[in-house]
Parts: C-alpha cells; structure tokens; sequence
C-alpha cells in the first residue's frame, strides 16, 4: 500500500509539473518564441558556420595565470574583454560555445523584460537585439583577421546583459532619490573600469530613462545632470590617473571593435548602431499591456518587425562561399585529415582564392595525388570578399610555409601577426611547431608551456613534448613526418609581401635534392612558374630518382608540350599515346579560336582541355596568382 501510495503522489508530482510548465508557457508566450528562434539560430550556426566558429577561437588567447588577467584590466572594459576571452575559447566545441552564446542571449532576453517593464505581447520584440549582436558576429568575414579587441565574439553580448541587469537594479531603487544617484555614480566609477562603454552606456540609459520613472521633473533633470556629469569626467580621470595605454581619442569608445585598416568602414558599425537604438527605445518607450483596444494591430507590429529582422539578419549574415571554404579546409589541414580538406574542394562552386587552391595543392601532395589530379580542379584567383582583401599569407601564411618545410618564414609570419594583432593559439602552436622541426627545444617549449594555460589547448602541446622526446614518433607521425622531408631550403627568411603562392613556388622552382618527396616538389613547382629550363633540369633529376617507373601525366605532359616548342627533349621520353592525342586535338582546336578573347576561348575548351596542363600553360595567363 505504502509504495502504491508513493508511486501515485510521484504521478502526481509529475503531472502538476507538466501543468505547470504547459502553464507557464500559455501564461508567457514569448518563452515559446524565444526557444524556437534561440534553436533555430543555434541549428543554423552549427550547420553553416561550425568551422568558422572553430577558426574564431584559434584568434583568441585565453590564459589562466595572474599576469594574463592582468594584462586584461590595464584598460578601461578589461573584465568585460577577460569575460570574453574565456568564453571566445569554448568555441573550440563550436556545440558548447552556441549554447553558451544562446543561454546568454536568453538570460539577456530575460532581463531586459523586467529591467524595461515589456508585456508579454511586446516582448517577442526582445529578439531584436539579440538579432543585431547576431548580425555583429555573422557579418564579420575576413575581419577576424585583424580585429584587435580581445573576446569580440562574446563582448558585446555580455556587455548588454550587463546593461540590463544595471538597469533593472536601476528601476528597483529608482524610488529612493538618493540610492539611484548613489548608483548612477557608482555604475560610472566601477563600471567603466570594468566594462567600459558598455557601463558608461548604463549610465546614459539610466540618465534618460529617469524621466518615465520619476513624476518630479525637475528631480530627473538632477539625475540626467548627474549622469552627464559621470559619462564625462570619470573617463578622463581614468585616463590621467589611472591607465597608461589608453589613447584619448578611443576613451569613450573602449570595448568596442574597430573596423578600419586604411579607411574607416562604417558599414560594419550598423548593428552596434542599431543595437544602440533598440536600447534606446526600450528605454524611453512604454512596453506595458493596455488591454483589449488595439491588439491586433499591435500583433501585426510584431510580426512584421520579427519578418524584418530575419531578413535583416539574412541579409547581413557573412555568406561567401571561398570565406567558408578556407575555414574548413584550414580546419581538416590542422587535424591532417586530407581527404577531407579534398572533399571540401570537390564542393566548391563560385571561383577560388588561391588560399583555397594552395591548401588543395598541399592535400593532394600528401596524398601523392597532385602530379595527377592537381589540374582537375578549376584554377582561379577570386579576391576575398572583403573591404581590405587580406593576402593569401595572412589567410593561410602559418599553415603553408611550416607543411612545405619553410619554417624560418612561418615563424617570421607568426611573430609578426602576433605583434600586430596580439598572441593568438593558431600562431603559438605553429611557433612550437617550427621549434620542434628546427630542433630549437626551448623555443618549443616556450610555447608549449604557454598553451598548457589554455583550457583546451593543452593536450596539443603535451604531444608536441612528447613528439620531441621521441624521434622516431615524429617520423612516423602523419604531420610531422612529411614536414621532415621538406627541410632543404638555405637557412634565411624572406619576405613574400603578401604573395604567398608567388614567393613560395618561385622558390622551390629553384631547388634541388636527395630527397625525392622534395624533389618532386620542386618539379611541381616548376610548372606553376612555367619556367622551360627549371622544369628541365627538375624534370631530370626526377627520373634518376623514379627509374623505370611510370611518368606521372602532368609530367609527360609538361614535357611533349615544351619538346614542341623548343622542337625536342634532352633525353628520350616514353611518352602515352593518350597524352600525344590530347596534345593534338588541343592545339587543332586552339587555331579554330585564333583571334579570340582569352575567356571566351577558355570557356569552350575547358569541358574538354581543363584537366591538362596544356590548358594551365596557354590559357590561364590572365590568373593573377597571389
């Protein structure tokens, strides 16, 4: 009886449990709007943007030690960039960092509704600024780059929800006239130092919104006064007493991403602005139910902002194909899974940055495929769809130079991105790594060490140790190992200045060695500059290293066609008759096109030639490689 008694009041529990959540959602509508456009916009970003995510986190440092924190608070927002930072860093789970980023957006969402009195009816409309901190992240592209606020990613929404919470502290002790200016005051003195514009947008929010809260006029002038008062001077006191590596001019507008390299570009500014604005308007308007009177039209009011909002994020969102493309192949080159960076090239669709084309190169030279396949691909030289178009060695600098064995140039590369930028786990790693390959030990272990503070970044470095105390693990390894044998170059650096293909193929082009992986490196290279006399002296050695082997097609192919022009070869070739064949109908077709524009001849005969290096060498001329 005792446990039937207990089974039923767990039945019981259960059920009035059911009720009361199926309850609290009939009795708070937006929590069922909220859930379904937080999923959705979780679901999207896991699907579209999974590798972008990850790439995020690799430009972000974290630290646990005492001196990175701080370093952090040497300017004003600093525990708001710390915060950031630390949370930027769960992006390497791109799954744990959405739902982080959700569960913020809901608890901001949360508390606007109560800081700001909104209505159930009203309240859908807190997805709007949820959507403008979206289209904040979204829209940045190439700009992850070269953004130098720490923790962007997450900034900007925790330093709303600090807002809100700021401003519903406000709402509670806006009765007392004394407390509310006590903590105008203190909000500006603390929340500055801590969260820089964001507390001093606090504060002007509290200035203003006083005035729906307080009858007295002339009382709420006294507190916009006083907030006014606050905004400007504690920045200045901070600036004369307190930081030292603050310029003036950013004083107000520290915590807050920068978009200019050359020029100043406004159009990134957009959702801060309009964020800006929805607060504002939270702030001033009433958002409180007046009854029955005027319902629908204030539904249809909801509707339609929400459909402009998705459009707007639709709009706003980041969708170049070749930005997607280098994230993902850059992410399954770090893990050295090279037939997935492939099957990444198989879907490209609009034309390629030479960032995509190199990291394709590379998978296939891994494979032993690229001497064979490497001309299946359609060739291109689309710029980055950004304002400020980044080379192709800022995209991809590190990870190229250190796989084709230049490790004094991926090491020069990585210090100076991270002077410029600021120390990111991508560059760090690819120090340890150019340290481990040069045999520089403590080098490696200055890196190393550092990583071992990172949250998930760790477990890397230890193997990297482990790699070091174990030479033969790193001849076996599936990324060190190939590395080992592209250690020929002179010792020196250069300076690609930005043309990372050019400087990179132009100098293999004119190696020899031993080691036939770096020999055939070399060859390779040799038909990118489509040099005759470098190929001819790479492509000699190439056969006393491979006798009585079979030629590779480019090769053969490479060969006929310089035999043509120079009317032979400086050793006999036992050319296929395929590769004779193609040869021909290639050129009787080429004079069927005499006099006509590059592009369109390439257009007709690209379904026929475009696998071929005939195709490469005549018809590519216009390919700006970078």
């Amino acid at each position: 009886m005792l446990n039937k008694h207990m089974q039923k009041q767990v039945q019981d529990n259960a059920q009035a449990k059911g009720q009361g959540m199926m309850g609290m959602i009939r009795n708070h509508p937006s929590i069922a709007v909220w859930l379904v456009a937080l999923f959705a916009v979780a679901v999207v970003l896991l699907t579209y943007e999974r590798h972008v995510l990850w790439k995020i986190q690799e430009q972000s440092l974290w630290l646990d030690t005492p001196l990175f924190f701080k370093q952090m608070m040497v300017v004003p927002g600093g525990l708001l960039m710390y915060v950031g930072t630390f949370l930027m860093q769960l992006l390497y789970y791109p799954l744990l960092g959405v739902l982080v980023l959700c569960g913020l957006w809901w608890l901001m969402m949360w508390l606007m509704k109560r800081a700001f009195n909104v209505s159930e009816q009203w309240a859908p409309l807190l997805l709007v600024p949820v959507a403008m901190l979206l289209i904040a992240n979204t829209e940045m592209g190439y700009w992850i780059y070269t953004i130098k606020l720490r923790g962007w990613y997450f900034v900007a929404t925790v330093g709303v929800t600090v807002i809100a919470a700021l401003l519903w502290a406000f709402r509670a002790v806006s009765a007392s006239r004394l407390w509310r200016r006590v903590l105008i005051v203190v909000v500006a003195v603390v929340g500055y130092p801590l969260f820089g514009s964001y507390g001093l947008a606090a504060v002007v929010l509290m200035a203003i919104g006083i005035w729906r809260l307080d009858d007295d006029k002339w009382q709420a002038l006294v507190d916009t006064v006083i907030g006014a008062l606050v905004v400007v001077a504690v920045p200045l006191l901070c600036y004369q007493y307190v930081y030292y590596q603050t310029n003036m001019v950013n004083l107000w507008w520290t915590a807050l991403p920068i978009f200019k390299i050359v020029e100043e570009n406004t159009e990134y500014y957009i959702p801060y602005a309009l964020l800006g604005v929805c607060l504002l308007l939270l702030v001033i308007v009433k958002w409180t139910k007046e009854g029955a009177k005027g319902k629908k039209l204030r539904t249809a009011v909801v509707v339609v902002v929400l459909a402009a909002t998705v459009y707007g994020v639709w709009y706003g969102w980041m969708k170049d194909e070749n930005f997607h493309r280098e994230a993902a192949m850059y992410h399954y080159a770090e893990q050295c899974s090279w037939e997935d960076v492939l099957k990444e090239a198989d879907k490209q669709q609009d034309v390629t940055t030479r960032s995509v084309a190199l990291m394709r190169n590379l998978a296939l030279a891994r494979l032993g495929r690229q001497s064979t396949e490497m001309y299946r691909y359609p060739n291109g030289s689309k710029k980055p769809a950004s304002p400020f178009a980044p080379p192709a060695s800022m995209v991809i600098g590190d990870l190229i130079y250190y796989h084709y064995g230049m490790l004094n140039d991926s090491h020069h590369m990585c210090i100076e991105a991270g002077v410029e930028f600021g120390w990111r786990p991508e560059h760090l790693k690819y120090l340890a790594r150019c340290g481990l390959m040069a045999n520089e030990v403590n080098v490696m272990y200055k890196y190393t060490e550092i990583l071992k503070h990172t949250l998930f970044h760790g477990a890397w470095a230890e193997h990297l140790e482990t790699l070091q105390q174990n030479p033969k693990m790193m001849e076996e390894d599936k990324e060190t190992g190939p590395v080992m044998h592209m250690l020929h170059y002179p010792d020196m650096v250069g300076a690609d200045r930005g043309y990372a293909e050019r400087y990179l193929m132009n100098h293999l082009a004119t190696l020899d060695s031993d080691d036939p992986y770096f020999q055939e490196q070399c060859l390779l290279a040799t038909l990118w500059t489509k040099d005759v006399e470098q190929f001819w002296r790479r492509f000699l050695v190439y056969l006393k290293q491979h006798p009585n082997k079979p030629i590779p097609r480019y090769y053969q192919e490479a060969a006929y066609l310089y035999s043509d022009i120079a009317g032979g070869a400086p050793v006999k070739i036992p050319y296929d008759n395929g590769v004779k064949e193609t040869y021909k109908q290639f050129v009787e077709l080429v004079k069927k096109y005499d006099g006509r524009d590059l592009p369109e001849v390439r257009a007709a005969l690209y379904p026929l030639f475009g696998d071929t290096f005939f195709f490469e060498y005549y018809l590519t001329g216009d390919v700006a490689y970078l």
